[in-house]
């Protein structure tokens, strides 16, 4: 479905364990949209390098940008992610 380019940070929630941790998705971070249907009532599933994440349609379209398919996407965890 595309890679989006962040424009302001996002807050997405990561599986950890048995439950999930909320984390921020920094502004320049390259997502890549998961089979998910989007649209604004629903989450969208996000591989940040590797690692799947749920945020909202909504916090995506207002707070991202499409991006080139071919951009990398940023490593989970880099120095400047929480």
């Amino acid at each position: 479905m595309g890679n989006y380019r962040v424009k302001n940070p996002i807050p997405v929630m990561v599986k950890e364990g048995d439950g999930y941790v909320l984390r921020t998705v920094p502004k320049g971070t390259l997502l890549a949209i998961e089979e998910t249907p989007l649209n604004l009532t629903r989450h969208v599933i996000v591989n940040w390098s590797g690692k799947n994440a749920l945020m909202f349609a909504r916090d995506l379209m207002t707070h991202a940008e499409l991006a080139s398919d071919d951009a990398p996407v940023e490593p989970f965890g880099a120095p400047g992610q929480s």
